[in-house]
């Protein structure tokens, strides 16, 4: 029951393709930020921290989180390959940027200021996406 749960919660990344890193990153972004804000947000956080403390819960776990990190690794090799990103753009630091930045936002906003948090998602994570494609730009 819990492959099937994270089958369904998490392959969604493999649609994400709309052919612009842009709107790639803002689409990932946004389901993102729905997941892990969402009502089962904290199971997925939960199940990475008794990924790294059970090695039963690691190795049920490892596949989906490998998956996750191939994919979105995928989304930006893609734009490499269209040449909207300077080559020395490093995918895993692009998605930890963008992940790590949408995780903490989610987890460190107090709880009085939650709704707020929910109802300006979009604007917060297009403001991430122009900042990480933005910095990519001043690479040397």
């Amino acid at each position: 029951m819990l492959d099937a749960t994270l089958r369904q919660r998490f392959d969604w990344i493999i649609t994400i393709d709309t052919g612009n890193i842009r709107d790639d990153l803002l689409a990932l972004a946004k389901r993102t930020f729905e997941v892990f804000a969402g009502t089962y947000g904290e199971v997925a956080l939960q199940l990475r921290s008794d990924a790294r403390r059970f090695p039963e819960v690691h190795a049920f776990a490892a596949p989906y989180r490998e998956m996750m990190v191939l994919q979105g690794r995928r989304i930006v090799r893609r734009a490499l390959d269209r040449g909207e990103l300077p080559g020395k753009a490093k995918p895993g630091l692009i998605l930890d940027m963008l992940i790590g930045g949408i995780i903490n936002h989610i987890v460190s906003t107090p709880e009085k200021l939650r709704d707020n948090m929910l109802a300006n998602s979009d604007s917060f994570v297009t403001t991430i996406v122009e900042i990480i494609l933005q910095g990519i730009q001043n690479i040397s």
